[in-house]
């Protein structure tokens, strides 16, 4: 638009709306394992790691950037009290070093990107839909962790 003649964009009542997924991607497998929220924030967070223990009763090694969420006080507490899970915080503004930003990347690319939903409860069955029909060797794929040949990982 010309400078001084924009046009006036109507949005639609709770257009900030938002959910969000938590994820995790086992770089060995290709297995992901995902659960959808209301809120990010330390409580949730913690819900999605007791799924991580019950899914994988073993020590755990969980790469995580430094959102606010991760480092929240209650976090701390939880971690303190379930000593088989180890987080590994990213270096400040380094997003691309955790492989799962790409599946996100993806999901958003599939579900989100060019397309209007007047409620959020169909892209969050999108989101669901597209998540759950990943098989391991796809996820290995759009993470970059795996060529296009059937078994061979490169780091």
């Amino acid at each position: 638009m010309k400078v001084g003649q924009q046009t006036r964009i109507l949005t639609p009542n709770n257009w900030n709306r938002y959910f969000s997924v938590f994820g995790v991607l086992n770089p060995l497998n290709g297995e992901t394992i995902f659960e959808i929220f209301d809120r990010k924030n330390g409580n949730n967070f913690i819900k999605f790691l007791e799924l991580l223990l019950k899914t994988y009763p073993i020590d755990i090694y969980l790469v995580v950037d430094r959102a606010t969420y991760h480092r929240s006080e209650v976090v701390k507490e939880w971690l303190a009290k379930n000593i088989q899970i180890h987080l590994i915080y990213l270096p400040p503004k380094s997003p691309r070093l955790n492989p799962i930003e790409d599946i996100w990347r993806w999901l958003k690319g599939s579900v989100a990107a060019n397309r209007t939903y007047t409620d959020l409860e169909p892209l969050k069955q999108g989101c669901r839909e597209n998540l759950s029909s990943l098989t391991l060797h796809d996820a290995l794929k759009i993470a970059g962790l795996t060529s296009q040949k059937r078994g061979q990982i490169f780091w």
